[in-house]
């Protein structure tokens, strides 16, 4: 009986491998190299155009003028803190192309804005060099150059080979794991030597795979899976757990010139995380019910959770503190 069993898990795994092998080698690769995204970012981008960097007391009067000119801005800018050799601006912000995905970060165009002697904005294009970001999307989508969501549908769908893989290989080693794990035959048999190799690495890898590939199937599929969850266990009311903690949205509109100065929020982080230190300011859709800005901040002497570090979320009229999750 178990040989039937073990030679159609056999099957399974053998085929799902196949399957899955090459996509997950393209998202392995590039995926260890996402870890240096914005290091590779800085190196392959030209020196950015020359500019006056703007002292953060000027910031506000600069953020008024660009917001007057292009209220689009509004929905997501960023105050610089740290002058850098390929984005050597102060203010800087995306436009997506009219087309794109909202993940598609290729077709996006980067603008920056500075203060000429006269005390007037200056808009100049940014052109940071997009390998890292290429990278990232053929990560995302297994090789794929076009970040969209059926093309991550796709991914999930090899992440999810990639679990089935997993398991039925834990199934057919069970039955020797004693005698197996920890065998190393080498010899003539070239075969029994990889095969041995290859219990020994899936076998203790297993629990990182198995995260790995959870986690890219909820990617995948997340749009579903909230969807699926909001009316199943929640009945509608995922999205007032979301906000849970968040104040209500203020339907008072706001003018511009009534948004705290840079330093005015750095200082109320501070209070916050002194042991970090703010990196960059993230404003997002400040001209709607629910403004805010995220403080991004490094630890200089621990590892930093991601890329840009940690993050508090502030109101960007108030001040008030509206999240330090993460």
């Amino acid at each position: 009986m178990y040989t039937h069993w073990a030679r159609i898990y056999k099957g399974v795994h053998t085929w799902t491998g196949l399957l899955a092998g090459m996509a997950l080698f393209i998202a392995f690769y590039a995926g260890a190299l996402t870890v240096f995204k914005e290091p590779i970012t800085r190196w392959a981008s030209p020196p950015a155009p020359a500019a006056n960097w703007v002292a953060l007391e000027q910031t506000p009067a600069l953020i008024r003028q660009i917001l007057n000119a292009r209220p689009q801005v509004g929905q997501e800018f960023f105050v610089e803190l740290h002058p850098q050799h390929s984005q050597r601006a102060q203010l800087r912000w995306q436009v997506a192309g009219p087309e794109a995905d909202e993940h598609d970060q290729l077709s996006r165009r980067h603008f920056m804005a500075t203060l000429d002697a006269a005390g007037g904005a200056v808009t100049l294009p940014l052109q940071p060099a997009p390998v890292a970001e290429l990278i990232d999307v053929l990560h995302r989508v297994v090789g794929l150059p076009f970040d969209t969501e059926y093309n991550r549908w796709l991914m999930g769908v090899v992440a999810l080979l990639y679990a089935v893989a997993l398991l039925s290989g834990l199934v057919i080693l069970l039955p020797t794991l004693s005698k197996d794990l920890f065998a190393f035959r080498p010899g003539r048999n070239r075969k029994r030597l990889w095969l041995d190799a290859h219990n020994l690495v899936g076998l203790v890898s297993l629990p990182f795979h198995l995260v790995i590939a959870l986690t890219a199937v909820g990617f995948a599929f997340h749009d579903g899976i909230y969807t699926l969850q909001d009316k199943v266990v929640h009945d509608g009311g995922l999205g007032r757990m979301f906000r849970a903690g968040m104040p209500a949205p203020d339907p008072e509109s706001r003018s511009h010139s009534e948004l705290l100065p840079p330093g005015d929020l750095l200082d109320r982080f501070k209070v916050l995380a002194p042991e970090l230190e703010p990196t960059r300011l993230q404003y997002l859709r400040i001209d709607s019910p629910m403004p805010m800005v995220s403080v991004w901040a490094n630890d200089p002497v621990a590892m930093n959770a991601r890329a840009w570090g940690s993050f508090a979320v502030l109101h960007p009229y108030t001040g008030a503190v509206l999240n330090t999750d993460y």
